[in-house]
C-alpha cells in the first residue's frame, strides 16, 4: 500500500468513494451512512474494542494482528495558564453533557463512547497514549532510518 497523507478525513473520503484509493482509516461518523447504502465495506476498526456503532465489524487485533489498538479520542484542550476555575466549569458542563441521555444516544450513533470524568484522568490517559508512542516508535527505527 501507498500512504496518502491527506489533509483531513473529507479529501480521503471522497477518493475513497470513488475508487481513486482502495482503502482509509476513517471515522464511523463518515462511513456509516456509505457502508449501509453498500458503497462502502468496513474491513476492521482500528481500537481494542469493536465499535459501538458497529458492532459487527471485527477488530484488526481480532483479525490476526493481537494487540494492536489505535484508539481514536476526543478531549477538551484549554491554553497553558487556563485559570482552574474555568477548567472546572468547562468540564462540569462537559460531563453533565454526558449525562444527558439525547447527547449520548447521539454520540452512541456516531460511533463515539462517552467517557467524560475529571481533567487529571484525560492527563494520564494522554501521558499513557504518549509513552505508548514513543515506544513503537523506537522500537520501529524510523528515527535511526
Amino acid at each position: 500500500m501507498i500512504h496518502v497523507p491527506y489533509k483531513g478525513e473529507a479529501p480521503a473520503f471522497g477518493d475513497l468513494i470513488a475508487g481513486r484509493i482502495d482503502v482509509a482509516v476513517m471515522t464511523v461518523p463518515f462511513t456509516k451512512p456509505q457502508i449501509a447504502a453498500g458503497k462502502l465495506r468496513p474491513i476492521a476498526t482500528i481500537s481494542a474494542q469493536r465499535a459501538r456503532g458497529m458492532p459487527n465489524v471485527p477488530t484488526v487485533a481480532e483479525q490476526g494482528f493481537p494487540g494492536y489498538a489505535v484508539p481514536v479520542w476526543n478531549g477538551f484542550s484549554v491554553t497553558f495558564g487556563t485559570p482552574a476555575e474555568a477548567m472546572t466549569v468547562l468540564n462540569r458542563a462537559a460531563n453533565a453533557a454526558l449525562r444527558d441521555t439525547a447527547t449520548v444516544q447521539k454520540m452512541l450513533e456516531l460511533g463515539v463512547a462517552p467517557i467524560g470524568g475529571p481533567p487529571a484522568d484525560f492527563a494520564v490517559m494522554l501521558r499513557r497514549e504518549r509513552e505508548r508512542w514513543k515506544e513503537m516508535i523506537r522500537e520501529s527505527g524510523i528515527l535511526n532510518s
